[in-house]
């Protein structure tokens, strides 16, 4: 049950064939939004030169809301296709240019220092929720992060790299949507953050050099590697910034998802929603049952099923040809785990609202899913299909 926490977001520079996209977030502080149509957006002549824009926009438009995030590492998913070395000095300059602005939130005012610049690549697990909570697991020292994701089918379609005939151009474009862009910026936090923060000696703080060491441990800080390159107006940017909602871990099989086998999809997407119910700690295991074996060990079991813990579902089922069985299975198991929630009209389908975004889509589903748990003030499910046998769920 360990997750982690989302305390700002930024989804921008959203564009697809068809027009403006459908996708909306709510409005809320911590939320930055903005999309584009195909008129207002200029062909760059690299892929990289393209979404350039949009990168710095996510990345401004996240620090302005915590300054203080901008010394975390940035774990970066890029497109497929341009070169690794190329993006990470781009998002470092990004990251270079927001400092070199604020000098309050940072001890080492403009001149950022390598180990407050770090880029990495989000190590990619089945779920893009298993991914970033990953990234506090393996790293407990780590305060936060910002997990950046960009890319752009859109581009490529203008640009004709796509050969593929007309009917295996339909099928793709009703399994995974219109081409679209987008560049996705997420701030996750440790969920211990605030106890970290308050580890962090301030600038007032005398430090003794003659305590001794086993004084010091008692109060010492790990993860001050980050955090002690922020000034007290740093630390507090970051204490400011509350979670919108808290990521928990997502449940995952391999299951068919073909429309011959609606009831097997079904069963598998309501075993599939308890485990994520149990992983988000709304139903509890229980040792009610106690089996009389010959070691007396006990056999937990999940309590009953209570009231409606979800007030919205982000999903990607697809267009009509791919959408129609895929809800109603997500709906019969909706409905069997006493999950009162109109898989229609409280859902959001990103691949008909927002289109393909290539290498973006899975964090943009995080981030929807997110900004509406945020918005209900209460649990948004994320049921994420990956083409015909992968299905994975999680809360927010």
């Amino acid at each position: 049950q360990f997750g982690c926490d989302c305390r700002a977001l930024a989804l921008v520079q959203l564009t697809n064939t068809s027009g403006k996209p459908e996708l909306q977030m709510p409005e809320n502080g911590a939320i930055h939004f903005s999309t584009l149509g195909p008129d207002e957006t200029p062909v760059g002549d690299s892929l990289l030169d393209h979404l350039h824009p949009g990168v710095e926009e996510a990345l401004d438009a996240l620090y302005a809301r915590c300054p203080g995030a901008a010394v975390f590492p940035i774990y970066v998913v890029p497109p497929p296709d341009v070169v690794g070395e190329e993006v990470v000095a781009r998002v470092r300059a990004a990251r270079s240019r927001f400092v070199a602005h604020d000098s309050e939130s940072f001890r080492f005012g403009s001149a950022m220092l390598e180990s407050a610049n770090a880029v990495y690549f989000l190590p990619q697990c089945e779920s893009v929720a298993d991914s970033v909570i990953g990234l506090f697991e393996t790293n407990v020292e780590l305060p936060g992060a910002v997990v950046l994701a960009f890319d752009s089918p859109w581009w490529r379609e203008q640009h004709a790299l796509d050969d593929s005939n007309d009917d295996t151009r339909d099928e793709r474009h009703q399994q995974l949507g219109m081409p679209g862009q987008g560049v996705v910026a997420v701030l996750v936090t440790h969920p211990r953050l605030a106890d970290m923060l308050v580890q962090t000696p301030r600038q007032g703080t005398i430090q003794d050099p003659m305590t001794p060491y086993w004084e010091k441990s008692g109060t010492r800080n790990t993860t001050s590697v980050y955090l002690s390159h922020l000034t007290d107006a740093g630390q507090d940017s970051l204490l400011r910034c509350e979670p919108l909602a808290r990521i928990h871990r997502a449940a995952i099989a391999t299951v068919t998802t073909l429309p011959a086998k609606r009831l097997v999809l079904s069963e598998a997407i309501e075993t599939l929603i308890e485990r994520a119910q149990i992983l988000s700690g709304q139903v509890d295991l229980a040792s009610s049952d106690v089996a009389e074996d010959t070691d007396a060990t006990k056999v937990a079991v999940p309590k009953p099923v209570s009231a409606s813990n979800c007030d919205w579902l982000v999903h990607n089922a697809g267009g009509y040809a791919f959408a129609g069985h895929r809800l109603a299975s997500l709906g019969n198991a909706l409905f069997r785990r006493k999950l009162d929630i109109d898989p229609i009209g409280a859902a959001t389908n990103v691949i008909v609202s927002a289109g393909d975004l290539g290498q973006a889509g899975q964090v943009a589903m995080l981030a929807t899913t997110v900004a509406q748990a945020a918005n209900c003030a209460g649990s948004a499910l994320c049921a994420e299909f990956g083409g015909n046998d992968l299905l994975s769920v999680f809360f927010a």
